[in-house]
């Protein structure tokens, strides 16, 4: 969370810094211009070569402008989401998009958040209605760690009284200090293809607003 917070705060700094020079400069050039070519002028450099040098500056200005948007926007949230051990990670501007699985994605910063925090409700949802209640059970964790590539694989086993034990696998992945979760299996399901799927399909239907409103939807079935 720390580098998060570091990271926003460069863009911060950065998008003020950068606004406040273009701004000024662009001001100070265009009331400027006048004097800048008279003075070139008795330097020895002609009208119209004067008029030329300073549409250079203003040019390199606006492409300067360019390029720090594309740096700034490596320093947004996809420094920290790769440290977590999520992957890949496409970081789309307002005008930009990708596709997935033929789906195109174009979520504004604005549908972006929104899209997080539905998930994180749909998150909670899902454990409060898998949980809801408490008779005795207890979870058994299975000693023997398989290794599949860069990932860990631990099985559980949820015990139930008077009932048969249910497995679940969770498939973890090292992000910096911590093992993270990034797949669930009960059974032979992965919570992660049949989440990807049914959101790739919502995407494809209408985009984010269709996604937001189908997870919403889904955490407002669980709560009912």
């Amino acid at each position: 969370m720390r580098s998060l917070r570091l990271n926003q705060f460069k863009v911060i700094a950065l998008l003020f810094a950068g606004y406040a020079a273009l701004y000024f400069c662009r001001a100070d050039l265009s009331v400027g211009s006048p004097l800048i070519i008279d003075e070139l002028g008795r330097h020895g450099v002609g009208h119209d070569e004067a008029v030329k040098r300073i549409g250079d500056v203003a040019s390199f200005g606006v492409f300067a402008y360019a390029v720090g948007k594309l740096f700034l926007t490596g320093l947004g949230n996809g420094a920290f989401l790769r440290q977590q051990g999520i992957a890949p990670v496409v970081e789309l501007d307002w005008w930009e998009q990708t596709s997935l699985r033929g789906a195109q994605l174009s979520f504004t910063p604005a549908q972006q958040q929104a899209a997080v925090a539905a998930f994180t409700k749909l998150t909670i949802a899902s454990y409060a209605h898998n949980f809801s209640g408490f008779s005795g059970e207890h979870f058994e964790l299975d000693p023997n760690v398989a290794t599949r590539g860069p990932d860990k694989i631990v099985t559980t086993h949820l015990i139930r009284p008077n009932e048969a034990p249910v497995a679940l696998i969770y498939r973890m992945r090292l992000a910096g200090d911590s093992w993270k979760v990034i797949d669930i299996f009960y059974g032979a399901i992965s919570q992660l293809t049949t989440r990807r799927s049914d959101f790739a399909a919502s995407i494809a239907s209408g985009g984010a607003p269709a996604l937001i409103a189908h997870l919403n939807a889904l955490s407002d079935k669980l709560m009912s």
